[in-house]
């Protein structure tokens, strides 16, 4: 859980570094234009995603291989694989990689390997319309498709109520939703996912 405070703290800064950054131009340093402001936000978000992904994979492998936090908690499993990398082929089941966005088939692991899925079953099914959201941000970031590009505007519409002309993911990861709220929506994302990490490292 520390490493997930670490990188998620390290993205959000990276961000709100992003706001203040100045370069040299017309004999004068000023603040960089929007544009690439919006760019390293969208950079920042990428690790955010990373980092949760990497988090979901570790924690799932340690508690298959027995793990305990330390707090004493440890799910009651139904492998006993003999190390971690044993643990990892098993998740993978023969593909070259787990898809930890894939929230479907990580629940059906979950319950696969551990008593009622816990400890995240629930924890993903109730995060799962946010960690959606994230979803499509990061395909909207990754890919330039019609298809990607159609999920993010209708994101946009359904959290904004309209679509501003020319937004970008960037721009709308510093946009405050609902109006009046204090922090960004890159950083309500960024505290989401320490609080489904408390959840799940008990």
């Amino acid at each position: 859980m520390a490493i997930l405070k670490k990188r998620v703290n390290a993205s959000l800064s990276l961000a709100n570094d992003a706001l203040t950054l100045k370069e040299p131009r017309n004999n004068a340093y000023r603040l960089i234009p929007k544009s690439k402001i919006y760019l390293i936000v969208e950079l920042s978000f990428l690790q955010l995603f990373i980092s949760w992904e990497q988090f979901l994979e570790e924690t799932f492998v340690r508690y298959m291989c027995g793990s305990i936090t330390s707090n004493g908690y440890s799910p009651k499993r139904f492998v006993q694989p003999r190390t971690y990398e044993h643990a990892l082929g098993i998740i993978m089941q023969g593909r070259p990689y787990v898809d930890w966005t894939k929230l479907d088939e990580v629940i059906t692991k979950a319950e696969l390997y551990f008593e009622k899925g816990e400890p995240f079953a629930n924890t993903l099914r109730n995060a799962s319309a946010q960690l959606e959201d994230m979803k499509i941000l990061r395909n909207r970031i990754a890919h330039r498709s019609k298809y990607s590009e159609a999920k993010f505007q209708a994101l946009v519409r359904q959290k904004m109520g309209y679509n501003p002309r020319g937004i970008v993911p960037g721009k709308f990861l510093l946009e405050k939703i609902p109006s009046g709220n204090t922090r960004t929506v890159l950083q309500e994302y960024g505290d989401m996912l320490l609080a489904l990490g408390n959840f799940i490292v008990r």
